[in-house]
């Protein structure tokens, strides 16, 4: 429950979170791991549900968007989506993605956060038999754009034999002797 800010009332507020980038399933909005967000005003707290976008929201559904890699979080303008309420305290449950730092040795995770139904906590014993591997960070601006101009620069046709060669190669490195 990360207090992300105060409802100002006004259409289309966006709000950032402090730990991104955001774990989310978009192709299946309903997903309990999804972010969740609770408007806390004088009554009873609201509950406000993720979607991948606002176009089909009416005017009173409580939904938002959740842009994953900058951590954004958007709500409606009145007409798709609710605006919260004006001096609403906003509070935001939801998952981060650890990039390389969810690189976890073996035998590091022990602790149960998603309880399961009908069965204690204390019965439950939880570990990692093997190392999490895959994690990579988020990749910066500047490294997107070099490594798009040097895929500009990558012969994708082959004319001449030179061309032939480095496409065989490049296809099946490990594979291909001889060309």
């Amino acid at each position: 429950d990360e207090v992300i800010g105060f409802s100002s009332g006004a259409p289309r507020q966006e709000y950032t979170l402090k730990h991104g980038p955001v774990f989310l399933v978009p192709e299946a909005e309903t997903y309990a791991g999804n972010p969740r967000i609770t408007e806390r005003t004088g009554g009873a707290p609201q509950i406000w549900s993720y979607r991948a976008d606002l176009l089909s929201s009416g005017p009173d559904a409580q939904h938002f968007t959740v842009e994953p890699l900058t951590a954004a979080v958007r709500f409606g303008d009145g007409i798709n989506g609710k605006i919260p309420s004006r001096g609403a305290r906003l509070l935001c449950t939801y998952r981060q993605v650890g990039g390389s730092l969810g690189n976890i040795a073996a035998g590091k995770i022990n602790t149960l956060i998603d309880t399961l139904p009908g069965i204690s906590a204390s019965a439950v014993a939880v570990y990692n038999q093997y190392a999490a591997t895959g994690g990579i960070d988020q990749e910066t601006l500047d490294d997107m754009l070099a490594r798009g101009l040097a895929s500009l620069l990558e012969p994708y046709r082959a004319v001449s034999d030179d061309d032939f060669e480095y496409l065989t190669l490049r296809a099946a490195p490990a594979q291909v002797a001889r060309v």
